[in-house]
């Protein structure tokens, strides 16, 4: 895989086939500009900040996550079965390496700036929220625990907080003169445990799908090894 865009070294691609030969499921090219106009201002910073966000939350083992260079596995590819369309498709295949515990190799090769003539398909702002919302629907579906847990804990925090007032209003009074209060913070205090559990019950499902992928690919790695 590789973008048309005659930025990457072709040359690499040698580099490519000999860690799949070696090994590897998943082949990404970090890219290492040539130049200082090879990426443009945002796109570097955005890239940085993508990488990050990726590594940290999706927990995926590829460096420059939009790397356009790339080679794969026979079993790789053919235990794809997302439809992804424009820019979101490098998420969605970090996203499936991790899933499927693909053995990941990740090199360096030079990035050059793009020639005279060709453009840029790339939306900063539109694109990039694209991409966001890519990644809030792969950690919704892939880490509930994250995703649930993270505003229930901070609910049920703020619900306990908010608690204090009528119990120690009660304590000192015998009476709650914050009624509503009272209210607010028991229901807080409920919706917060809710998530939280919602999201530890998501785990254990999300887990055994992802053992389930991992098995199968493994079956799929075996399959090819005896073909070759």
């Amino acid at each position: 895989m590789i973008d048309g865009d005659a930025t990457y070294n072709c040359s690499d691609i040698l580099k490519i086939i000999d860690y799949l030969d070696g090994g590897y499921d998943h082949v990404v090219a970090t890219r290492i500009p040539t130049s200082t106009n090879a990426f443009r201002g945002k796109h570097a910073l955005g890239n940085v900040l993508f990488s990050k966000l990726q590594k940290r939350l999706l927990r995926i083992d590829v460096d420059d996550v939009f790397s356009g260079f790339r080679g794969f596995s026979n079993a790789f590819i053919q235990s794809v079965t997302f439809k992804s369309k424009g820019f979101e498709i490098e998420t969605d295949i970090n996203m499936h390496s991790s899933v499927i515990g693909a053995r990941v190799m990740n090199f360096p090769s030079e990035y050059r700036p793009r020639p005279d003539l060709s453009f840029s398909k790339l939306r900063t702002f539109s694109d990039g929220f694209r991409i966001l919302k890519t990644m809030q629907l792969l950690l919704r579906k892939w880490r509930p625990g994250l995703y649930l847990g993270t505003p229930g804990s901070a609910c049920l925090v703020l619900s306990i907080g908010l608690f204090m007032i009528p119990l120690l209003e009660y304590f000192s009074t015998g009476m709650v003169l914050h009624v509503p209060t009272l209210v607010v913070s028991v229901s807080g205090i409920v919706g917060g445990i809710s998530l939280i559990l919602s999201g530890i019950i998501g785990e254990m499902i999300v887990q055994s799908t992802r053992e389930s992928a991992r098995q199968t690919f493994r079956i799929l790695k075996n399959l090819e090894s005896k073909l070759e």
